[in-house]
């Protein structure tokens, strides 16, 4: 596995403006964090180069070649996580001056920092996503607030009443990524109920069952995937 177009992308310039990051270290059942940025990314010889980490305990031991840890980065909207490990201590310099940092092994792929399986994006407003389905021969109509390969989230259509649902409850979820798409229907389960960006709208997440429920789970997740990576394309070039 490698990086993609768009984790290369990420990282690159995460470090050409010297981001923040937060590395974490378990050791003896303690997470220790420490506070670091973003250098220099060399992907051809595989490292990145951070700012010598400050602990935010003074116990925290200086980190050693070898330690494995765990970063996690905040770029635009998005949230990122990934393993790494030491390599080496070395030094940086930045505007002719020179400093404590560390070299690091540049990861093979970057996570979910909310810890999910897929990323998840939002829909966009000027192209809004309708999503169907019945309660007891009732028909209720939905607008998608964000999609990822494992599920999506929904709210109530302006206007109308809340969806009587609750954690637990499963929908065979109807809805076309586009407009000229076909329609897909897919079993889902209710993971989650909140309000929306602090308003008094409800929002349902859900998960997408497996395929024992979905037979074509497989094909609508490709489309899915391709979906996020070209809404994540738009997001991060703005």
């Amino acid at each position: 596995m490698s990086l993609t177009e768009i984790e290369t992308r990420v990282l690159k310039t995460c470090c050409d403006l010297n981001d923040k990051l937060i590395l974490n270290i378990l050791e003896n059942d303690r997470i220790f964090v420490y506070k670091s940025r973003f250098l220099a990314v060399d992907f051809k010889n595989g490292f990145i180069i951070i700012d010598e980490p400050s602990p935010e305990i003074p116990d925290a031991k200086t980190l050693s070649e070898g330690q494995h840890f765990e970063i996690f980065f905040e770029y635009k909207i998005f949230r990122y996580i990934f393993n790494s490990k030491v390599l080496e201590h070395t030094e940086y310099k930045l505007h002719r001056h020179a400093f404590s940092a560390l070299k690091i092994l540049l990861p093979q792929q970057l996570m979910d920092g909310d810890k999910r399986d897929y990323f998840r994006v939002e829909i966009p407003m000027k192209q809004p996503i309708e999503v169907k389905f019945n309660i007891l021969d009732r028909e209720f109509k939905g607008e998608m607030v964000d999609i990822s390969g494992g599920g999506f989230a929904m709210k109530v259509k302006t206007g109308n009443k809340p969806f009587p649902l609750e954690q637990g409850d499963i929908i065979d979820a109807g809805f076309k990524l586009k407009p000229d798409d076909e329609m897909w229907e897919i079993w889902s389960e209710i993971r989650n109920k909140s309000q929306y960006k602090n308003t008094r709208t409800i929002k349902w997440g859900m998960q997408f069952l497996g395929k024992e429920r979905n037979r074509n789970l497989y094909y609508y997740r490709n489309k899915i995937l391709r979906y996020v990576t070209g809404r994540q394309r738009e997001i991060l070039s703005k």
